[in-house]
């Protein structure tokens, strides 16, 4: 069956165009809107996506839980800001290369073996990547306009690549066994936000380094003190998970704190 826009010859002029849960496996109508900027394609059945190649004024595409394996259409597509491939089976991405306009890129749930592709994309403000098979984070040192990394589930035990980002403003890290977290001080002088999930840090005292930090999360990270925490003049937000009897009182400090969660049994400091 295909789903095609009805009277669609009359909507050439569309820039938007958002399909999400239609049936339909075959969409090649859509290379008929040569104005079109915006495409949304969540949880279709596609599988083949050469009509974006007649997109050629096409500025954000989202291809999320398709069942799209070749993204080599994609490569056409220079004028891409914006593009999610989330949860679908992509596996090589190496059309992602050419994009030298993409500030945003979600891998999220990605199957991707290595981050490769994504060291020309000199643009690319925004990364979020759960990539369980990439084992080797090298090809991000290129990505000097980043603004704001999310990695999940990498297979890295060393985060020594992101020494070589100095602008990052936001990061959030997870599922990862990596137990040293001081290549981020590299970012120390922009970064407003730091979330940390289930990683086994050996060491809080980086955070030390981060005076502008606004935003901390430590979710499932091993915490014996909060002294490096209490040291954080800017911060405004903090999640925690605390073991039982973990004294609080070095939070007093924190003068511009507004909002604080805590997990756990903890002891009452009063």
């Amino acid at each position: 069956m295909t789903t095609e826009l009805p009277g669609h010859r009359t909507h050439e002029g569309l820039r938007n165009l958002g399909l999400c849960r239609v049936t339909s496996r075959s969409l090649r109508w859509i290379g008929r809107l040569p104005h079109l900027q915006h495409l949304s394609l969540i949880s279709v059945p596609v599988e083949e996506i050469s009509f974006i190649s007649s997109l050629t004024h096409l500025r954000s595409l989202l291809l999320d839980d398709t069942r799209v394996r070749n993204i080599g259409a994609v490569a056409s597509g220079t004028k891409l800001e914006h593009l999610s491939l989330d949860s679908s089976p992509v596996k090589e991405h190496n059309a992602l290369s050419g994009l030298s306009n993409l500030s945003y890129l979600s891998l999220l749930d990605s199957k991707v073996h290595t981050h490769a592709p994504l060291s020309t994309l000199r643009r690319l403000e925004t990364l979020w990547a759960t990539c369980p098979y990439v084992d080797d984070l090298t090809p991000l040192k290129e990505l000097i306009s980043l603004r704001t990394l999310a990695l999940y589930s990498a297979d890295v035990d060393d985060l020594e690549p992101l020494e070589a980002l100095e602008s990052l403003r936001s990061i959030y890290l997870a599922e990862m066994r990596v137990d040293d977290l001081a290549p981020l001080i590299a970012s120390a002088a922009t970064l407003k936000l730091l979330h940390i999930r289930n990683i086994p840090v050996k060491d809080l005292s980086f955070l030390r380094s981060f005076s502008k930090l606004e935003n901390l999360e430590l979710v499932r990270v091993p915490i014996s003190s909060l002294s490096p925490i209490a040291d954080l003049p800017a911060l405004k937000s903090l999640v925690l998970d605390v073991p039982k009897d973990t004294n609080l009182l070095p939070l007093s400090s924190l003068q511009n704190l507004n909002s604080l969660h805590i997990n756990g049994n903890v002891s009452d400091t009063s």
